[in-house]
């Protein structure tokens, strides 16, 4: 991202320019979204059977967020979510495998992710 600028401070000293100049403006990103997917979706409640949770960390420019920690809680006091976290990848991409609990019931899986300062 480049910001117009007509004039800039640089070491106490202000240069003013009759022309406009472009300057490089860093921009940090921060996530905005996190989508769980689970395969299989649907697990008999049977203490063994087990889906892959796969969690995408995407930016604010829909661009993939590398080397945050993805925090995985289940909300099955039977169910277990090994690794409770994991760190994205090249991808964005960060995973854990639920095991099922021992009966009947939907179970919220949620993924979060702390912004980094």
């Amino acid at each position: 991202v480049y910001r117009l600028q007509s004039k800039a401070t640089y070491y106490g000293s202000t240069s003013t320019w009759s022309q406009y100049n472009y300057q490089l403006s860093t921009l940090h990103a921060f996530i905005t979204s996190i989508s769980l997917a689970a395969e299989p979706a649907i697990l008999p409640a049977n203490g063994t059977s087990q889906s892959d949770i796969t969690a995408i960390v995407k930016d604010q420019f829909n661009l993939p967020v590398t080397g945050r920690i993805v925090y995985f809680t289940d909300d099955d006091p039977n169910g277990t979510l090994v690794p409770s976290n994991d760190a994205t990848d090249s991808d964005g991409v960060a995973n854990t495998i639920y095991t099922a609990g021992t009966s009947a019931r939907e179970v919220r899986i949620t993924a979060t992710a702390r912004q980094e300062s």
